[in-house]
């Protein structure tokens, strides 16, 4: 479908799109997942956080069923999130094929940093937004943190075991390294 000219491109195109969807695809069923995982993994971070300071975080629910609804919601609204600027990334891909899979990565990397560091700070009570701005306001940790989850999706046998370290991981950073002093 390119015009006149302008088929040699071709060649360069194809794999270029069949690596953009291998990585859609990738984070599609990473943020599936989790979206399955979400209860699991607010205990999972609770009790890394209880191992690292000697306490569990505060509750912000008095019931299971709380918890729960708060983890799955927000996990809805992430989907919604990554999906609509998924496609954000697939136009500019599609505009620049070039810089397809370096904006694919760094999306992936994002939206991995926010999946798990939605656990330790979603039990402090923190909603998405904040998450968001948490984040951004320490982008380079948290892109560092996201880009090793993506690197380690990619390992066969490894990111079968990932979910767990990655939400353990994501709530060892925040924890000690990213939270204020008056926080840990």
């Amino acid at each position: 479908m390119l015009p006149n000219g302008w088929h040699w491109l071709e060649w360069l195109l194809w794999p270029l799109f069949a690596l953009a969807a291998i990585g859609t695809l990738f984070l599609a069923s990473a943020l599936v997942g989790n979206l399955i995982a979400a209860p699991f993994n607010v205990v999972l971070a609770e009790r890394v956080e209880a191992l690292l300071t000697g306490q569990a975080p505060a509750a912000q629910s008095d019931s299971v069923l709380g918890t729960v609804m708060h983890a799955l919601s927000d996990e809805l609204i992430k989907l919604w999130y990554a999906l609509t600027r998924a496609l954000a990334v697939l136009a500019a891909s599609l505009l620049l094929p070039p810089l397809g899979p370096p904006l694919w990565f760094l999306f992936a990397a994002w939206m991995l940093a926010l999946e798990y560091s939605d656990y330790p700070l979603g039990n402090r009570g923190l909603r998405f937004r904040t998450i968001r701005a948490q984040a951004r306001q320490h982008l380079a940790p948290s892109l560092g943190f996201g880009a090793a989850v993506a690197e380690l999706t990619a390992l066969p046998g490894v990111n079968a075991l990932l979910m767990p370290a990655a939400v353990a991981g994501a709530t060892v950073l925040w924890v000690q390294k990213l939270a204020p002093p008056s926080a840990r």
